[in-house]
């Protein structure tokens, strides 16, 4: 990904302009698989990343696969045949852990080609993906911009988003989707990137992120 682009549409922006200089060289994580990407969309809904993230070490410390002196995300197959009750032992809830196995039951049967997703339009993921029960506008968002590396892509239903643009691009009131969508216009076509930058500017850069925040 070249961020150069991003750097000099973002070069005036009150916030993002000194963010591209503290943070320049940062770029998104794409996980390695499409089907990983979408596991990891399942286990972000409604609760916080840190619970998330503890649940997925468990996926993977008990379905994983060895590589070396680290464990590989477990594939499709392999969440396809775990029971259930397995899956939940994990800390997953009930319809969490249904959604995790049908997700991989159909992409291990060949009813659902992840990997070919990204060969399609933003329109076209998000209608495959909202077809699979447990994914919705929010998850194909979210494999969009994270999973795909598409830079302008938001998930404009994101609360922590929607919060977060509120305090650091608005008046300090959590926004309506419309709302953010209306203030990252400006950054196009890179809103995604620009609210990945302000994510990880507020988790790691305060307070100095504050301070900046108070020179708009």
């Amino acid at each position: 990904m070249d961020l150069r682009p991003f750097y000099e549409q973002a070069a005036g922006h009150p916030v993002l302009g000194p963010l591209t200089v503290s943070l320049r060289g940062l770029k998104p994580f794409r996980p390695p698989s499409v089907f990983e990407m979408l596991v990891i969309a399942i286990t972000e809904q409604q609760i916080s990343l840190m619970a998330a993230h503890r649940i997925r070490e468990r996926l993977v410390s008990r379905f994983g696969e060895p590589a070396a002196d680290l464990m590989v995300f477990p594939g499709p197959e392999t969440l396809a045949e775990a029971p259930i009750a397995a899956l939940m032992e994990c800390g997953l809830s009930r319809r969490k852990a249904e959604y995790v196995a049908g997700l991989a039951n159909l992409v291990s049967a060949g009813a659902m080609d992840v990997e070919a997703l990204d060969g399609l339009s933003d329109d076209e993921v998000r209608a495959q993906v909202t077809a699979v029960r447990g994914l919705g506008p929010w998850s194909a968002d979210y494999l969009l911009v994270r999973g795909l590396g598409r830079p302008d892509v938001v998930p404009v239903d994101d609360l922590g988003i929607q919060i977060l643009l509120g305090r650091v691009l608005g008046n300090g009131q959590r926004m309506t989707p419309d709302e953010v969508a209306r203030v990252l216009e400006p950054l196009a076509p890179f809103r995604g990137l620009a609210v990945f930058y302000l994510l990880v500017a507020f988790r790691t850069l305060e307070p100095s992120f504050g301070t900046v925040m108070d020179k708009r």
